[in-house]
């Protein structure tokens, strides 16, 4: 029904419901009985839209049902719907500002993380329903040749800190059941993270990671951005041991092949990740390679990236009108 009657999308929707631009309004007026948002509650949610920007149904749940019955009420109002109704006027044009999808770096590196829970005995048998979930990792061209000019050097090499301080703060992070905070750089008790050059022939460089980290937040919100700050810090932790290999192809001056694996174990819960109901300590293991997608995600954290190729969208709210 979804690819017969429907054309899906999806977005995120903190910057849709906060920001000022023409896409934000016209989002924020479809979900708001045609009003812009001037709260802070979430519009997250699974919905049916006309094209003209009416919501027909809409539902907050993962619960397929529940979809599917929310689906054909859409359905059902979009066929009762008159024509002139369902659509946008003729030479009608939304154009949107800057998303943080737009800071994607050229020619840098682009990851896919996956993290999922591990059984403590190490068997994935009977596991293929657990929960994982996934998120992106960026690096710009000039830090990825940070990291090659460091395993130039010979030998094992740190990482340059600012990445390894990416990683450790920003992906080694407990999403697998939701929403989760970033470990701030004071909380990382452990950050050994290093590279190096295994050989270089027929124009292909292969390098290897390896490290270890630690993570324990116990104290107050440690960044100046308050985008991601939680209305009270819970007591978690992060503990990972890191291994990966991979290739770049020097003619291109790209990777050909990236692939890098954390296991450790976490505890704690934060506040809006649902696992105030499993705090106890547990496997966890994250995935990390070249990320293939057509389309481009935005990290998670970007905002918290500190780095002057990621430009912030402007949330407008000055622009706020009825």
């Amino acid at each position: 029904m979804a690819m017969t009657s429907f054309l899906p999308t999806a977005d995120e929707v903190w910057r849709l419901q906060r920001g000022g631009d023409e896409e934000c309004l016209f989002f924020q007026r479809a979900v708001n009985g045609g009003k812009v948002i001037t709260d802070n509650g979430t519009r997250q949610g699974i919905y049916v839209m006309s094209p003209s920007g009416k919501t027909l149904a809409r539902v907050n749940s993962l619960n397929a049902e529940k979809v599917l019955t929310m689906m054909k009420e859409g359905l059902a109002k979009w066929e009762t719907m008159p024509e002139q109704e369902r659509w946008l006027p003729d030479g009608f044009t939304l154009q949107g500002a800057e998303r943080w999808e737009s800071s994607l770096p050229k020619d840098g590196l682009r990851l896919e993380r996956i993290v999922r829970d591990i059984p403590e005995d190490g068997s994935l048998d009977g596991e293929r329903q657990a929960k994982s979930n996934v998120d992106s990792v960026w690096f710009s061209k000039d830090e990825v040749w940070s990291i090659l000019e460091a395993a130039a050097k010979g030998g094992w090499q740190p990482l340059p800190t600012k990445l390894a301080q990416r990683l450790a703060c920003f992906s080694l992070v407990d999403n697998v059941y939701g929403q989760c905070i970033p470990f701030d750089p004071a909380d990382l008790q452990t950050l050994d993270l290093e590279v190096r050059l295994l050989a270089s022939k027929n124009l292909v460089a292969q390098f290897e990671f390896r490290g270890r980290t630690l993570a324990v937040e116990d104290g107050a919100w440690g960044f100046s951005n308050s985008m991601w700050k939680p209305k009270k810090n819970h007591p978690h932790a992060m503990q990972t041991t890191l291994l990966g290999w991979a290739e770049l192809d020097l003619v291109k001056q790209k990777f050909s092949s990236f692939d890098l694996l954390a296991l450790g174990r976490r505890s704690g819960f934060t506040e809006l990740n649902s696992r105030r109901f499993r705090p106890e300590p547990g496997a966890i293991g994250f995935s990390f390679h070249l990320d293939s997608r057509p389309w481009a995600p935005a990290p998670t954290f970007l905002s918290l990236y500190d780095a002057g190729w990621v430009k912030a969208p402007s949330l407008g709210r000055e622009l706020f009108r009825d």
